[in-house]
């Protein structure tokens, strides 16, 4: 994981602070260069995402096409398929 300002739409992110720290989320829409929306599928669903500074996530080289996700099942199962392929 890295630390970077290069984040676009379906990358895989992991909190550094905040309540959520060391979760994963997925970016769900970039909205300016200090700030993006995340989901999970779970506490934050694509009806409700959350907005957090770029400044406070790790990214990871997995991006995601998001063009056809509609249920926040699709989210989940996204983010378990990093998961798995992550743990040794």
């Amino acid at each position: 994981m890295e630390w970077t300002t290069n984040i676009v739409r379906g990358t895989v992110v992991k909190s550094k602070n905040g309540r959520d720290m060391g979760h994963e989320f997925i970016v769900f829409r970039v909205l300016d260069e200090k700030y993006v929306e995340l989901v999970d599928g779970k506490r934050r669903t694509l009806a409700c995402p959350k907005k957090k500074q770029i400044k406070h996530l790790w990214t990871t080289n997995t991006v995601y096409d998001l063009n056809d996700v509609t249920l926040d099942a699709h989210v989940r199962r996204l983010l378990a398929n990093y998961v798995q392929r992550k743990e040794p």
